[in-house]
């Protein structure tokens, strides 16, 4: 698998249902999509885990870590020759971002990609 998309998720439900539909419509589909919740106090681990998406793997914390212990949760479970990060509350306008980025690792080789 080429990347991981790694979500820290913490009291998201506004937000995750929007993100997680804006990957899983890429039109590149080799990626899995990592989500590590820091024990949210709201629905959104349940609307994760009700996501019919066999690339999601949901990791929940079992001590609050904040967000960068949750994102380092995330790159340990990972299992992508890259990481990808996105917060709860981006999503991606276009289904060829995954493609785009892709295109970039085979093509000019960069180790590192910061799209902002």
């Amino acid at each position: 698998m080429l990347f991981s998309v790694v979500i820290p998720n913490y009291n998201s439900q506004k937000w995750i249902i929007r993100l997680l539909d804006s990957i899983t419509n890429q039109s590149f589909c080799d990626f899995e999509i990592v989500i590590v919740d820091d024990i949210s106090t709201d629905n959104s681990v349940e609307l994760i885990k009700n996501y019919k998406d066999s690339r999601i793997r949901l990791f929940i914390n079992n001590r609050k870590r904040f967000n960068g212990g949750t994102r380092n949760v995330g790159i340990e479970k990972a299992k992508g020759e890259y990481i990808l990060f996105a917060d709860c509350d981006d999503y991606f306008y276009s289904t060829k971002a995954f493609e785009t980025i892709a295109d970039i690792i085979f093509k000019k080789k960069h180790d590192l990609i910061f799209i902002d």
